[in-house]
């Protein structure tokens, strides 16, 4: 009558509808994606082979609990098809945590607390029977047990399910408890608690079930056992009960509660009568609705643990990819700030900027340096023309133009140049401002290049003066010289006249007195040294004025070379940094805007995976919901 449990809902089908392995594969492609710390990376690893560990496993842990004289092994052994388990009337019967599965051989693993494994085959299921009780309720050996492995083939077990036998929630010894809620929490993925229908729901298991099924509530099935134990017309009220009182406890509104008849279930199965073949239907379509549970909570309980992980997984990648993203960020606003600027335009750009700095500079300094070098050379024009005038004979007038003018013509010419030497350390104090500028500019855009030393250009160390004689000073000598002999004609002629008439009047005295009247003859007749000088002086100044304007355009002239050749070496030197630099500093431009390109397209790509990260969380969560649904489909 009884039969295997339905494939309909199967592990495949819905593994595939929820998409479980392609979010397990864009969480593992994360994982490699990113540069995470060796133990964020194990954890994720770690985690995911967990995963990937029980997605290969294709079966479901169904743990049985309950308390003692629920009926715990006859359950088992009913759903089993087998007497496999031994039903003492000792509290506790099973003390080792017992997970049976499909095999086509009879067999157990006993895994010891040493890690040592004990395997043992047996040729019938009476000898199984024996060695499994001796090893499950036996305390001492059941101590050195972590857990008991049995295989065996049954139809149920063939579908994918394996069971896990628990000790009793109500043991005497704590320790009992203890491998219980071991079980339930490392092993089980589906909870079957056991309720006896004559004691239902004792305040000892009600505190079982909220101190260790509470969060887990939702993967539990309520099997009512010895259900015909209670009258006919008091079963349905002990199901409503339940269900109610399940509500009412641990508000469970949605519990499922399926009466068992274990002992007709195990008998009908054995082939050794069939009993009350209502009670016995009954048992038959709640053990259907189990299954029929179970396969969809196979799905759902590993779907649920999968996702917890995965949530896990998705929010420390979250918090550390929005970690990355700040720093990506931090780094490309960094790199902005720090940009290598452009050598050639910086280069260029300082070139005009300087050169008209440097202009609006020397216009005030040449405006000084005009006016003071035409104070000088007027001062000196003046000085000259105070020694003509100064002079107090027409020879010692002639004497001074002809042989002393031109000379100190020159020497005070030589003093006004002399002063060129502090206007060009002025000129050169401008340069070296202006590329102190332009060295502060370049340091503080190009702070890893050395700055270049700074080349000032030779100034002249000796001007050469304007030539006096091209002044004209001749005209002006040559009047001089011809007064100069006029008036020594005059005195020569008129000594010699007074000589002879004195002779002729009185031949001694008169020659002496001769002699003088002709000498203040000579005097009378002889060019007037004030007309000479004033005449002189007339004839000279325009050209003495002209050449002290020609020194001084001179000086001016060499200001103005001096200040374009400094601007012109000053504009060169900085483009002897482009020169110099050029290719470095494109070359780095290059380099950081691959950079800045790299940091963007890093950003871009967080951006995307942190929206394909929202998009599969909220994919997953909706799977859930929709698995939650215990009677509805996907």
């Amino acid at each position: 009558m009884g039969g295997a449990s339905s494939n309909y809902f199967s592990w495949d089908n819905i593994n595939e509808i929820a998409g479980i392995d392609s979010h397990l594969e864009f969480a593992s492609s994360l994982i490699e994606k990113y540069s995470w710390s060796d133990e964020v990376r194990r954890s994720f690893e770690v985690s995911l082979e967990q995963i990937r560990a029980k997605q290969r496993d294709k079966q479901l842990n169904i743990s049985v609990v309950g308390e003692f004289s629920t009926g715990k092994s006859t359950f088992l052994n009913a759903i089993l098809g087998a007497e496999l388990l031994t039903s003492a009337a000792l509290q506790g019967t099973t003390l080792a945590t017992t997970v049976i599965e499909y095999g086509k051989e009879l067999r157990i693993s006993a895994k010891h607390v040493s890690g040592r494994t004990d395997t043992n085959f047996f040729r019938d299921m009476e000898e199984l029977r024996r060695r499994l009780s001796a090893v499950t309720t036996d305390a001492s050996e059941a101590r050195r047990c972590d857990s008991v492995t049995v295989t065996l083939p049954s139809a149920n077990l063939s579908q994918g399910f394996r069971f896990i036998d628990t000790p009793g929630t109500n043991a005497l010894e704590s320790w009992h408890e203890e491998v219980t809620v071991r079980a339930l929490r490392e092993l089980s993925d589906l909870s079957v608690v056991l309720v006896n229908a004559i004691q239902p729901l004792p305040d000892s298991l009600c505190r079982f079930i909220s101190d260790n099924l509470s969060d887990v509530l939702g993967n539990c099935v309520f099997v009512v056992t010895k259900i015909d134990l209670v009258p006919k017309a008091e079963r349905e009220m002990i199901l409503r009960y339940i269900s109610q009182k399940l509500k009412n406890t641990f508000e469970l509104s949605d519990a499922l509660v399926i009466p068992y008849v274990s002992t007709q279930v195990l008998a009908d199965r054995l082939g050794e009568g069939t009993g009350d073949t209502e009670l016995l239907k009954l048992s038959y379509d709640g053990e259907a609705r189990l299954f029929g549970l179970a396969a969809r909570q196979r799905a759902a309980s590993q779907a649920r643990k999968l996702l917890t992980l995965i949530d896990r997984m998705y929010l420390d990648i979250s918090k550390q990819m929005g970690s990355m993203s700040e720093g990506y960020k931090s780094e490309l606003a960094e790199l902005l700030r720090t940009r290598q600027t452009d050598l050639s335009e910086f280069v260029e750009r300082q070139v005009v900027e300087r050169g008209m700095s440097f202009d609006r500079a020397c216009s005030g300094l040449r405006a000084q340096t005009l006016d003071f070098y035409q104070t000088s050379a007027e001062e000196a024009r003046k000085a000259v023309m105070s020694d003509i005038e100064g002079k107090s004979s027409i020879d010692s007038l002639c004497t001074y133009v002809e042989n002393n003018l031109t000379s100190e013509c020159n020497r005070r010419a030589g003093e006004i140049s002399g002063t060129f030497k502090q206007k060009a350390e002025e000129l050169n104090g401008l340069f070296k401002e202006e590329m102190r500028i332009f060295r502060s500019g370049f340091e503080k855009n190009f702070h890893d290049l050395q700055a270049l030393d700074v080349r000032i250009p030779k100034r002249a160390t000796q001007l050469t003066i304007p030539d006096v004689s091209a002044a004209g000073f001749k005209g002006g000598t040559q009047y001089i010289k011809s007064e100069q002999k006029k008036e020594n004609h005059s005195y020569f002629f008129w000594m010699v006249a007074g000589v002879i008439i004195g002779s002729i009047i009185a031949p001694v005295i008169g020659t002496a007195i001769g002699f003088v009247v002709g000498c203040l003859l000579g005097a009378k007749f002889s060019p007037k040294t004030e007309t000479v000088r004033s005449v002189s002086a007339g004839q000279l100044a325009l050209p003495v004025r002209e050449y002290f304007t020609t020194v001084t355009d001179t000086m001016t002239q060499s200001f103005d070379n001096y200040r374009n050749k400094l601007k012109s070496t000053m504009q060169n030197e900085i483009r002897r940094y482009s020169k110099q630099y050029n290719d470095i500093v494109q070359r780095r431009i290059a380099e950081e805007e691959s950079k800045r390109q790299s940091i963007e397209g890093n950003i871009a790509a967080l951006r995307h995976d942190m929206d394909a990260i929202d998009m599969r969380k909220e994919q997953l969560n909706n799977v859930v919901k929709q698995i939650d649904k215990k009677e509805g489909k996907i």
